[in-house]
């Protein structure tokens, strides 16, 4: 309830917003396995690039999105998040068509997991700066959960929205879903909290 009232009717796109910025990253994760194996990947060549070469794109991903997120305007911030989250659904689009190498994978997969690493870190910002320090833990349980409820939705019908546009059409689509989220932007960022109407709480 103070989060409808602190923004008003602006709550619903930011909601919409929240919704769609990581979209790209849930999709990825629901087929991104079953393209490698599809493909012809080896297991072990596929536990590389899950294992050191994922953790290590991830961890440098959320260094610079932190990075980014602390120095740069938050609009921009969360354009650069979503541009690379989408960047890393498209490189798998650009591996289904790619000769069989195990170097390709593990550039797939260093680009995805840095990209998902940045979009995260920055939208993890983005979303504490949403809720009301009066009540964080709930606020942003809310906005964290809502934001991949959609997302998981989405994320159950990948098998059969695969087999209609194929791997490429699918990451190509899951990319441009995350990009969306920047249409909203301009009326996300003009969203201002109202003062809470709650007393300050006593000494």
């Amino acid at each position: 309830m103070d989060l409808f009232w602190r923004y008003g009717f602006a709550t619903l796109p930011v909601l919409v917003f929240v919704s769609f910025y990581r979209m790209g990253d849930v999709l990825t994760l629901t087929l991104s396995h079953p393209l490698w194996n599809a493909r012809g990947y080896s297991l072990e060549a596929i536990s590389m690039a899950d294992g050191a070469v994922a953790l290590f794109a991830s961890m440098a991903g959320v260094a610079i999105g932190g990075w980014i997120a602390a120095r740069w305007r938050m609009g921009w911030a969360l354009v650069i998040g979503a541009l690379a989250s989408a960047i890393g659904n498209w490189v798998f689009a650009w591996l289904w068509d790619t000769p069989l190498a195990d170097g390709s994978l593990y550039l797939a997969a260093g680009i995805d997991q840095f990209g998902h690493g940045l979009a995260g870190a920055v939208f993890v910002v983005y979303l504490s700066m949403l809720v009301n320090p009066r009540y964080p833990a709930a606020q942003y349980a809310f906005l964290s959960g809502f934001a991949f409820l959609l997302p998981r939705l989405v994320a159950g019908a990948s098998g059969t929205i695969q087999k209609v546009i194929g791997y490429d059409g699918f990451f190509v689509m899951s990319g441009a879903l995350s990009l969306a989220a920047v249409i909203l932007l301009p009326v996300v960022l003009r969203a201002r909290s109202r003062p809470s109407d709650q007393p300050e709480p006593a000494a």
